[in-house]
């Protein structure tokens, strides 16, 4: 396991060598279980390196493992998430100025921001303020359903500001 470059970092993906991707039968854009000491699930995408997989730290501690150790995968197809309870110490929008422009919420922001991203109860999502390099950590309290689930248009998000993440 490699880590993933700062570009790719914080955007609930994971980079798989095309070699690996063909042999379990997934292709870009698929959702992949990735267990270590947990699992979590993330979106995957080809690289031309093969038989590695690329991963932010985010998606190294949701697995429950260390950049150098074996983690396997599998396809998966997660369900649209209903509802996600989401504990956070600060909130996205002190890092940007999008909140007046594109969204009526802290909620409404979260999701716009993390829209086709899988998670599941326990994981933490990540990712930098729009108009800054600020890393923002939540913390993911509750799914419904549970399970591997993707963030969609019609997810409600409650966030619970001032939760240990």
């Amino acid at each position: 396991m490699e880590r993933l470059s700062e570009t790719d970092s914080y955007r609930g993906i994971v980079r798989v060598g095309r070699d690996v991707l063909n042999k379990i039968g997934i292709s870009p854009g698929d959702y992949i279980i990735i267990a270590g000491k947990r699992e979590t699930c993330a979106k995957v995408w080809a690289t031309s390196a093969r038989s590695k997989i690329w991963m932010d730290e985010i998606t190294v501690k949701n697995a429950g493992v260390n950049f150098g150790e074996s983690v396997t995968i599998a396809p998966t197809k997660p369900r649209i998430a209903e509802f996600l309870e989401i504990g956070c110490k600060d909130q996205l929008s002190t890092h940007t100025w999008l909140p007046n422009l594109v969204a009526k919420s802290e909620e409404e922001l979260i999701k716009l921001i993390a829209k086709g991203r899988a998670v599941v109860a326990g994981d933490l999502l990540a990712f930098r303020g729009p108009s800054s390099n600020y890393v923002v950590v939540f913390k993911i309290t509750k799914t419904i359903p549970d399970g591997f689930v993707v963030i969609g248009d019609n997810t409600k998000i409650e966030l619970k500001i001032g939760s240990t993440v």
